[in-house]
């Protein structure tokens, strides 16, 4: 399932530590805007004044429909950067990945597709801000949120590949487990919406109502996947027991 969100809908995970002196992210998810006229976070900690932001995944529309990445490590080093317009549309579902390699460096994919990226502002984060601010799917902390839907959400410690996000799109995060530090499939039954990383961080639930899942991702089900079984320390996440398999994206 998934979630459709109103722009004052989110879920709130607290002031998340785990993200805190990052040198490197990675974020992916499936959304659905139902409108691309109003600038939306769509993962993201932190407010709207630079000193209060860390990580933001969102959309900018003063142009139109463009997918926008901000990386702060506090006021004066952060690295902002856009994709060309039209990538963000309204009424279709697409995979969104977000990455971020350090310094101004990063991509962001849609569908597995890498887009041409602008630097909008280049002053060279080190590492994310440790801000005592909310961590939020669907919504920043000052709700400039999402009119629209989400589901798949999930973060991970380290900058993926071109062929890790394409798998991630495919086969679902779980095929990625390495740095894996937050996976929320969104089932949109009750609060908290359930973190299946093996880091517990579970989302409470504003507004929001529940919505079927991204066309071509079917619906999760209780069943162990030797892929995920596999999921050892070498991989580098120890605590990652995943609980269920789902079906791969076909190719489009």
């Amino acid at each position: 399932m998934a979630r459709n969100f109103a722009t004052t809908d989110n879920l709130s995970f607290g002031d998340l530590t785990l993200f805190d002196g990052l040198g490197a992210i990675s974020c992916a998810m499936w959304i659905n805007p139902d409108t691309v006229t109003t600038d939306a976070r769509f993962v993201g900690k932190g407010g709207t004044v630079d000193t209060n932001q860390a990580m933001f995944f969102s959309m900018d529309t003063a142009a139109n429909g463009q997918a926008r990445i901000a990386i702060s490590a506090g006021a004066g080093l952060r690295w902002v950067a856009d994709t060309g317009d039209g990538v963000i549309v309204a009424g279709s579902w697409m995979h969104l990945a977000y990455v971020w390699s350090g310094g101004n460096a990063g991509a962001i994919y849609k569908n597995g597709v890498s887009q041409t990226l602008t630097d909008l502002v280049a002053q060279t984060p080190l590492s994310i801000q440790n801000t005592a601010k909310l961590f939020r799917i669907g919504a920043d902390e000052d709700t400039a949120g999402i009119d629209g839907n989400i589901a798949e959400v999930s973060l991970w410690n380290r900058a993926l590949s071109l062929t890790e996000v394409e798998i991630a799109y495919r086969a679902g995060p779980w095929a990625v487990p390495k740095g894996l530090l937050m996976y929320v499939p969104i089932f949109g039954i009750v609060s908290p919406e359930s973190d299946f990383s093996g880091n517990n961080n579970h989302g409470t639930v504003t507004g929001t109502t529940r919505i079927d899942h991204p066309p071509g991702i079917s619906a999760v089900w209780l069943a162990p996947h030797p892929r995920l079984v596999q999921a050892t320390a070498a991989e580098g996440n120890p605590a990652y027991q995943p609980w269920y398999h789902r079906a791969p994206v076909l190719a489009q």
